[in-house]
């Protein structure tokens, strides 16, 4: 197997031993524990205790994550006073257009939308009030969010990252009407910033951790594997850290610390975020059936066919993220 393989590799080259029978059968334990049935499965620091290689690895790359991604482009304390605004039925546009005029990267992102092509305006739109009156309340709450996690793919290497980021937040608000959520906007949201931990996996500062990341993860064709294996936690982990370190919902940072393992939470939006990221084929994790259909169970659908990341659907998202 693929993963078993690559990991199996990567513990010998730690090691500088020729022991591969040693290591194959350590990597096997290792799949083993992380991706078997369901409730087989056991805790990584678990399995790190019984494989030398394994703690060897987290010695070397476990502290090189860096923890702070480059900042929002607007401060996260507007953006979740804004978003609070946008959700209040009884907020006046007079109070949304104070907050959001108050930042000029958002007053700036609500114009433009508002004059873009997407609507066809003859007439331009002056106004922060006047813009948010025109889109409407749930297409400025994604204006909002998308202006403020845009920057945080900044750079090239990044720009797949977040036109994958934008194709989940668009599924991942279709699955999340389905379920019921009283507000789909939210999974918009978090679908925008769930990879955050890759962002910071990927901007390390350490260049032997990135090229260990990179190789493990092409060799095994599983992003989660290398996180684990490298900084003991995958991806999800990693990001909820940074949120929670941003003070933002509880609820949104756990869906984002478990979308690749929504089976450990009881959270409806993790499960919503495991689905939409097998629908756009992400590759990250390992999509195993009884987990699948455990969210599927949880999201409230039976199948995902009538899901899409229709091009048109995600054309217009990646216009309104700028």
């Amino acid at each position: 197997m693929r993963r078993v393989d690559a990991l199996a590799a990567e513990m010998q080259r730690e090691m500088a031993t020729s022991g591969e029978a040693a290591a194959a059968r350590a990597a096997e334990s290792v799949e083993e524990a992380l991706f078997g049935a369901e409730g087989s499965e056991r805790p990584y620091a678990e399995v790190v205790g019984e494989v030398r290689a394994l703690d060897r690895l987290l010695e070397r790359y476990g502290p090189r994550v860096v923890k702070v991604p480059p900042r929002l482009g607007v401060c996260p304390a507007v953006v979740f006073r804004a978003l609070s605004l946008l959700r209040n039925e009884r907020a006046t546009f007079g109070e949304i257009e104070k907050i959001t005029a108050c930042d000029p990267v958002l007053a700036t992102s609500l114009l433009s939308h508002a004059n873009s092509v997407l609507y066809g305006r003859q007439e331009a739109v002056s106004s922060v009030g006047a813009a948010i009156a025109y889109i409407g309340i749930d297409a400025a709450k994604r204006v909002v969010l998308a202006a403020s996690a845009r920057p945080l793919f900044a750079s090239v290497e990044l720009q797949g990252l977040w036109q994958h980021s934008v194709d989940v937040a668009v599924i991942a608000e279709q699955l999340a009407a389905t379920a019921g959520l009283k507000d789909p906007t939210e999974a918009f949201v978090a679908g925008l910033i769930h990879d955050i931990g890759r962002i910071a996996v990927e901007l390390a500062a350490a260049d032997d951790f990135v090229i260990a990341h990179r190789r493990l993860a092409h060799a095994s064709d599983c992003v989660v594997l290398a996180d684990l294996a490298l900084t003991g936690q995958d991806h999800g982990g990693i990001g909820a850290t940074i949120l929670g370190g941003w003070r933002l919902p509880e609820g949104l940072v756990e869906a984002i610390r478990y979308h690749h393992q929504p089976h450990l939470s009881g959270s409806v939006m993790a499960s919503i975020l495991y689905l939409a990221e097998e629908v756009s084929r992400s590759g990250e994790g390992v999509a195993a059936a009884p987990r699948l259909e455990r969210a599927m169970r949880v999201a409230g659908t039976k199948d995902l066919e009538w899901v899409t990341s229709d091009p048109r659907r995600l054309g217009t998202a990646l216009a309104m993220a700028g």
